[in-house]
C-alpha cells in the first residue's frame, strides 16, 4: 500500500494552503468589504474638510479638529459595522438558488449611485447636529440677521447694574463708552465688593479706573458691598428696596442688567429683580449673559469675530439685538479691560474677559 508522505515544512505547506482555500472561498466578501471601508474613507475626508471648513470660518480651529476627529471614527466606526453585517449574513444565511433572483446591472448601478448620494448626506446631517448639540454654536455669518441696537439719543439716562467689577465693562463697555460719546449720561451700580479672594479694595480700584476709561464719572457709581458668591444669601427684598431706590433717584430711560438665565447666581440673582422693577415701569430693560457654556464662543481674544448666543441661549420669540462697536470704542473697551490686573493673572478668567473684545456686544429685550 502506498502511503502519502509530506515532505519536510510539510504542517507550513497544509497552513498555507488552508488560508489561501479560506481566502479564496471568501474573496467577493472581502473585496467587497473593501470596497464600503474605500467609500467609508472618502466620504469622511469629505466630512472632515466640510466641518473644519466650517470651524475655521468660525474662528474656532481646537473645536473643528476635535469634531471632525469624532465624526471621522464614529463614520468609520457605523459603517464597518455596517458592511461586517452584511457580509456576515450573506455568508451564514441559507442559500435558496432557486428563488435567488439576480438583479439587473442597470439597477445595482442605479442603487450604488443613490447610496453615495445619500451616504454623504446622511453623514454630513448628523455630522452637523452633533457639532450643534456638543458644540452650541452658531456659524458668524448668523450676526448678520440680528437685529440692530439703537445707540442712545443725546441726554438719554442709562443705568448700569454689574454683579461684580469687571462684568460692567465686558459686557457692556462698548454701549457705556460709545452712549457717553454721543451725549448719554450713564450710572453703573456695582453689587457685590468682589472680596471672595481678600481683594476689596484692588478691585475696587480696578473698577474705578475701567470705568473712567469709559468714561463714567466717580459720582456716577454706586458701591452696595454685598458678600461676593453669597448674594442668595442676602435678603432678597433688602436688595431689591435698595435697587428701587436707585432706580428713583436715577430715574433712567434706559436700564442694562443681567439676564436671570446666567449660569452665575450673583448674576441670576441681579438679573431676577431688576427685571421686577423693569416690569412695574415703563424703562427699557436691555440684558446680557456673562456666564453661559460655550459663550462666548471660542473664549479668547478674537477681535474679528462676531459675540453669538449659544444654542441653550435662544428660544423662539426672543429679541436679540447686536450692537455693532467701531475700532475706536474696541480699543477704548480693551483698555478698560486690561485694568482688571487681578483676574488677568488667571489664564481662565482672562481668556473669558479677552472673549468679549468683538466686532460687536449682545443684548436680549425681555418680551413686552
Amino acid at each position: 500500500m502506498k502511503v502519502n508522505t509530506f515532505p519536510q515544512g510539510g504542517k507550513m505547506h497544509i497552513s498555507k494552503f488552508m488560508i489561501g482555500k479560506w481566502l479564496k472561498k471568501r474573496r467577493t466578501s472581502l473585496i467587497g468589504m473593501g470596497r464600503w471601508l474605500w467609500r467609508v474613507f472618502l466620504v469622511a475626508l469629505i466630512v472632515l474638510g466640510l466641518v473644519c471648513i466650517l470651524k475655521v470660518a468660525n474662528d474656532n480651529p481646537r473645536e473643528g479638529l476635535l469634531s471632525a476627529c469624532l465624526i471621522l471614527a464614529a463614520s468609520g466606526t457605523v459603517f464597518t459595522l455596517l458592511s461586517i453585517g452584511k457580509n456576515i449574513v450573506r455568508i451564514w444565511k441559507p442559500q435558496n438558488r432557486q428563488s435567488d433572483i439576480p438583479s439587473s446591472p442597470r439597477r445595482s448601478r442605479k442603487r450604488r449611485k443613490i447610496a453615495i448620494f445619500l451616504l454623504p448626506l446622511g453623514i454630513l446631517l448628523v455630522s452637523w447636529v452633533f457639532y450643534s448639540w456638543y458644540f452650541e454654536s452658531l456659524p458668524q455669518a448668523v450676526i448678520h440677521i440680528i437685529g440692530e441696537l439703537q445707540m442712545p439719543a443725546t441726554g438719554e439716562r442709562i443705568l448700569v447694574f454689574t454683579p461684580h467689577p469687571d462684568d460692567e465693562t465686558i459686557g457692556v463697555g462698548g454701549y457705556i463708552a460709545a452712549s457717553i460719546e454721543s451725549g448719554a449720561s450713564v450710572w453703573v451700580v456695582l453689587v457685590t465688593d468682589g472680596n471672595n479672594k481678600g481683594m476689596e479694595l484692588q478691585r475696587y480700584q480696578e473698577f474705578r479706573e475701567a470705568v473712567n476709561i469709559l468714561g463714567v464719572p466717580e459720582e456716577n457709581l454706586f458701591f452696595l458691598g454685598y458678600a461676593d458668591g453669597l448674594l442668595k444669601n442676602q435678603d432678597q427684598n433688602e436688595i431689591r428696596a435698595r435697587f428701587v431706590e436707585i432706580v428713583l433717584r436715577i430715574q433712567p430711560d434706559i436700564i442694562i442688567a443681567p439676564h436671570p438665565e446666567d449660569l452665575h447666581i450673583d448674576h441670576k440673582i441681579t438679573g431676577v429683580l431688576v427685571a421686577s422693577i423693569a416690569e412695574e415701569t415703563d424703562i427699557t430693560l436691555y440684558q446680557y449673559f456673562i456666564h453661559d457654556n460655550h459663550f462666548p464662543n471660542p473664549r479668547g481674544l478674537v477681535p474679528d469675530g462676531y459675540l453669538l448666543p449659544s444654542l441653550r441661549m435662544i428660544v423662539i420669540g426672543q429679541n436679540w439685538r447686536r450692537f455693532m462697536l467701531s475700532g475706536e470704542i474696541m480699543d477704548v473697551k480693551q483698555e478698560a479691560i486690561l485694568q482688571y490686573r487681578s483676574q488677568l493673572r488667571n489664564s481662565y478668567l482672562r481668556n473669558l474677559l479677552f472673549g468679549f473684545v468683538r466686532q460687536n456686544e449682545l443684548f436680549l429685550l425681555p418680551d413686552d
